[in-house]
């Protein structure tokens, strides 16, 4: 093999595996959001199911970014 095709395949390679963690990333999140439902519905107290609601709406509605002070 070339040194190209060497490269060729390390990129195909890297590719795939990076397709594989996105997809195990996503169901991470899925199954996440499931088990923080159940918290929400359940039999829990009100901050377990307060820092439920957090986590859930910042997983659906994204993170707030921190705030950066200009130097």
């Amino acid at each position: 093999m070339t040194v190209e095709q060497v490269k060729a395949a390390a990129n195909e390679q890297i590719s795939i595996l990076y397709q594989k963690l996105q997809e195990a990333n996503l169901a991470n999140t899925f199954k996440r959001l499931d088990y923080l439902f159940k918290i929400v519905e359940g039999d829990f107290d009100k901050e377990m199911k307060d820092k439920a609601r957090v986590e859930i709406d910042h997983i659906v509605f994204g993170y707030p970014e921190q705030n950066k002070t200009e130097e």
